[in-house]
């Protein structure tokens, strides 16, 4: 897509660095680029962590062989799920590393060993700055973390409160650290334009205000559908 050709530019020096797409993607991208110079390499990446997420998920509920090798394959191959894990987008690394959260909480479940929570927590930071909307995702998981944390406290809603807070301030502080010497860009308002599109489109009418630049020449509305 556009969007990650400008983010692989980015990754390959040939375009400043921006925030229009949370930064970790094309430093991740950079350093995988010192190795062999493709965007194949982001492919692997996702593709690794994919995987690893559903085979650890397949470890955490099912207990038998032939049932955890069925998980994976049902899973891993299921349309919806494999045909957007083969895309080049900030969305993969977005879902594989949430499914990795969820696959590690799960094997949690399964032992109570606290590095499936260490693990877990750090997915969940890269899910988030892999794409800003993985916040949705991100808060609800991130309280159940904090709940586990807290496990052996007299006190744990308190102390799930605490652990809470703890993580989400350390990660707009890790956001913010990635976003150093970045260039700003608005994001908003190509949100909007997109919305005020697909409004005009629906309504077949332009629905643009005036103060918002539009390229001259006929057919407006021809154009933009």
């Amino acid at each position: 897509s556009y969007d990650s050709f400008s983010q692989y530019g980015q990754a390959l020096g040939k375009e400043p660095l921006t925030d229009f797409h949370p930064p970790e993607m094309s430093y991740l991208w950079r350093i995988m680029c010192l190795i062999v110079q493709s965007p194949g390499t982001l492919l692997i990446f996702n593709q690794f962590f994919y995987w690893t997420a559903i085979a650890i998920f397949a470890y955490a509920v099912a207990i038998r062989t032939w049932a955890q090798i069925l998980i994976v394959v049902i899973i891993g191959f299921w349309p919806p799920l494999y045909i957007i894990s083969l895309h080049l987008w900030a969305d993969v690394g977005m879902m594989s590393f949430l499914a990795l959260t969820i696959a590690c909480l799960a094997a949690h479940c399964k032992n109570n060993k606290k590095i499936w929570l260490f693990m877990a927590t750090g997915s969940l930071f890269s899910a988030m700055s892999f794409r800003y909307n993985g916040i949705t995702g991100v808060f609800p998981l991130l309280t159940y973390t904090a709940w586990c944390f807290s496990i052996t406290s007299s006190t744990r809603i308190l102390s799930t409160i605490k652990i809470f807070l703890a993580l989400i301030f350390s990660f707009v502080v890790g956001m913010r650290i990635l976003s150093i010497g970045v260039q700003h860009t608005q994001q908003l308002n190509v949100v909007l334009v997109w919305d005020l599109s697909a409004i005009s489109i629906a309504e077949n009418k332009d629905f643009f205000p005036d103060y918002i630049n539009k390229t001259p020449g006929p057919n407006f509305m021809g154009r933009l559908h």
